[in-house]
């Protein structure tokens, strides 16, 4: 991802107050460029580390509730939502993502995305679908 391309939407937001966040999730989506904490950071991820830098938490709380929407209507999977939220320290979108795994935990357990999926991530959709019972 161009690092220009981040600031240029971390500098449009501070300049407008708005982040069309759709079309960065779309824009991830179409490239495979959300990022994570092992492939080079996707453009969300620049855009999110740059708002954290900065202090800008208006800007992470736009993206952090367009991905809980985007999982919300079946464009990301919760595995890998609970994951990148992790790596960029997301508590609330974590939870989010939690929640989600835990009402569609039966069929969310055997997917392909659980079988390769970081083994603690599983354990803790576990924990937190066990600890609700």
């Amino acid at each position: 991802v161009d690092c220009m391309e981040a600031v240029d939407v971390v500098l449009k937001f501070l300049y407008t107050g708005k982040v069309d966040s759709q079309s960065l999730i779309k824009q991830a989506e179409d490239y495979e460029c959300i990022g994570d904490a092992d492939s080079s950071p996707g453009i969300i991820s620049a855009v999110l580390e740059l708002s954290d830098l900065w202090n800008i938490s208006k800007l992470s709380e736009a993206l952090e509730d367009a991905l809980a929407s985007s999982l919300r209507h079946g464009q990301m999977d919760p595995i890998e939502l609970i994951s990148f939220a992790k790596a960029h320290n997301c508590r609330r979108l974590v939870t989010v993502g939690l929640e989600f795994a835990k009402k569609q935990w039966n069929s969310l357990k055997i997917s392909p995305s659980a079988q390769n999926a970081d083994e603690e991530i599983i354990e803790e959709i576990q924990d937190f679908v066990h600890s609700l019972l």
